[in-house]
């Protein structure tokens, strides 16, 4: 079964929020989303009569096929500029600012609409009989008219946070990514650590266990040969130095083999919790995996996507596509098969 990927054709290529999207998601449920919203699609669906890259390779190599590195020149446009990324990044920044001085804007409105409203106050309280001076009228629209900027640069704040929101993940994915993937390193090692010291403090805690049933045998045997003793015995009994020497060993043994197994039980514990943070670890890295994939292939298709808008164009007006903003083009299965194993190794060795 052939897979295929769908390319849309944003209006603005740098700026998701303006990107037009055939599943009918407003842009910040998309950006919001994108782990989940790859650009790639896998269907059986194949327009008829429309050959497909793959078909049309052999000719294109024909004529460069004696010169690989030439070839791989040629047919590799995909150097990854920046761009996209860039344009996330700066359009990021200047949201933030946006945000920063409508917070101050914001904070200094509603001190305004404080100071009005006791002014507002003191005019109702002074005219309790006339209250439709021209004085008084202007109190009140100055009171009004404060309300409405507090309510409207809430407003704005409100939107601006939502704007942020839609980008932080997108901007942060980069280094959220290097970073989750030292962490899950860290976390390998310690467990590893953990399981070595669990493993030797069973070895230890076997080792009293055999230790201390040898004592208490000889400690019966010794008990059992001081009792004939002392009723042998015709003086004063004194406890064989041997038999009081194996009491006070069994004794250091019990208490030693109770602070190993009390040593035990935590790094039990611990080993126990490690797999919820390896999920959590594992959720973020597959995350911040999807937007950095994201963004690598928004920067590599910049230079192409002229071809690909034309293409799904005409392809559109041919009537062999419902749609003029996407196309789609077949994955070769050998290399879906590839990135699939790929990616399943990063994940078992992260």
């Amino acid at each position: 079964m052939k897979k295929q990927v769908t390319s849309w054709i944003p209006a603005n290529f740098a700026n998701p929020a303006k990107g037009r999207m055939a599943t009918g998601r407003i842009p910040s449920q998309r950006l919001a989303n994108l782990c989940e919203s790859q650009s790639t699609t896998v269907s059986n669906a194949k327009p008829p009569s429309v050959p497909s890259i793959q078909e049309e390779a052999p000719a294109q190599l024909d004529s460069t096929q004696l010169n690989p590195e030439r070839t791989h020149m040629q047919l590799n446009p995909f150097k990854k500029s920046g761009a996209y990324y860039n344009g996330i990044k700066s359009k990021y920044e200047a949201l933030t600012r946006q945000l920063e001085s409508t917070t101050a804007e914001l904070t200094t409105a509603k001190a305004n609409h404080l100071q009005r409203n006791a002014a507002y106050q003191e005019m109702l309280a002074a005219s309790k009989l006339s209250r439709s001076s021209p004085a008084d009228r202007q109190l009140l629209a100055q009171l009004n008219n404060a309300q409405s900027q507090v309510q409207k640069l809430e407003m704005h704040l409100r939107n601006l946070n939502s704007d942020v929101q839609t980008l932080v993940a997108t901007v942060e994915a980069p280094e959220s990514l290097k970073k989750v993937k030292a962490e899950i390193a860290a976390l390998a090692r310690q467990e590893a650590e953990l399981n070595a010291a669990s493993e030797k403090t069973q070895i230890q805690i076997e080792k009293f266990d055999e230790r201390i049933t040898v004592l208490e045998e000889r400690i019966l045997q010794e008990t059992q040969v001081a009792a004939q003793s002392m009723l042998e015995s015709e003086g004063d009994f004194v406890t064989p130095e041997s038999l009081s020497k194996l009491d006070v060993e069994l004794r250091i043994a019990q208490v030693t083999q109770k602070e190993l197994k009390a040593k035990q039980e935590l790094l039990r514990k611990e080993l126990a919790s490690l797999p919820l943070k390896h999920r959590e670890l594992h959720r973020s890295l597959v995350v911040n995996r999807a937007l950095v994939a994201e963004i690598d292939s928004r920067e590599a298709l910049l230079p192409v996507m002229k071809l690909i808008a034309r293409a799904a164009i005409t392809k559109h007006e041919a009537g062999h596509a419902n749609q003029s903003d996407s196309y789609v083009i077949d994955i070769p299965p050998e290399l879906f098969d590839a990135v699939e194993a790929e990616l399943a190794s990063e994940t078992s060795t992260s």
